[in-house]
Parts: structure tokens; C-alpha cells; sequence
């Protein structure tokens, strides 16, 4: 899909990766998008390297406990595609 759209210099997906916070820092931003999500440690360490989140707001409720919405990242409801 990431060539079907023409992203390939845009969205990169590195797979397993030692020292990740070597290969984050220079992000944008950090999103993920779980459909159920308990504390997600990589949601921790991206809002400790200050980077940007956007995070989906599952049920289960891990992300609404680290992010203030609009102040410290952006919470978004499950399969909200807008």
C-alpha cells in the first residue's frame, strides 16, 4: 500500500531494530493506531524523546492515562478513518 500511494519517501516500516531511540529521535511525530491497547511502552518512550503522538483511544485505556488531549499529544476514537 506504502507503493500503491507513492509513500516510500515518506513511510518507512524498519521491522526489528536494536537501539531504537537512535532510530526515532529525528521523527515528525509518533502514531499508532491499536484497535485495543493497554500501556504501550512505545508510547511511552516516543512522549520521552518528545516527539509528537497521536494515539487512538481504545477501550482498554492506556493511552488516555499519558495523554492529555491537546496538551501533551492528540487522542483520536477507534477506526476513525478522518
Amino acid at each position: 500500500q506504502i507503493i500503491s500511494l507513492n509513500l516510500q519517501n515518506k513511510v518507512y516500516l524498519p521491522g526489528f531494530v536494536n537501539r531504537v531511540n537512535e532510530k526515532i529521535k529525528n521523527a515528525y511525530m509518533f502514531v499508532i493506531c491499536s484497535e485495543y491497547e493497554g500501556m504501550s511502552n512505545s508510547l511511552i518512550e516516543a512522549m520521552a524523546l518528545g516527539l509528537p503522538v497521536i494515539s487512538t483511544n481504545s477501550p482498554i485505556g492506556g493511552a488516555k492515562m499519558l495523554i492529555n488531549n491537546e496538551i501533551n499529544g492528540i487522542l483520536i476514537p477507534v477506526n476513525n478513518k478522518d
